[in-house]
């Protein structure tokens, strides 16, 4: 199993992580084309932070997600999010 790293550009690499760092600038097409030459094959959020990115680049890749990536208007519903940590998150097909 090998690890990607999805980071922002002002981020530093780890040289002690075996994670292959990929830095994202904020176009989610070009950062979902670079995982699929990789063969990712599931996104998983690092970070709280980091879920809707992860949702995100796994409706692109055409995996299955949280669904909590996508929140109401702004992406901004706390109720939400606490919905998907609380009962489960929504199966995304």
């Amino acid at each position: 199993m090998r690890c990607i790293h999805v980071q922002s550009p002002d981020m530093l690499p780890d040289p002690g992580s075996p994670a292959v760092d990929l830095h994202h600038d904020g176009d989610l097409v070009a950062t979902a084309g670079a995982l699929r030459e990789y063969g990712v094959d599931s996104v998983i959020a690092g970070t709280e932070s980091g879920v809707e990115l992860a949702d995100a680049l796994a409706g692109q890749l055409g995996l299955p997600g949280t669904g909590c990536g996508i929140l109401g208007p702004g992406g901004t519903n706390t109720r939400w999010r606490w919905r998907c940590s609380a009962q489960g998150s929504p199966s995304r097909k």
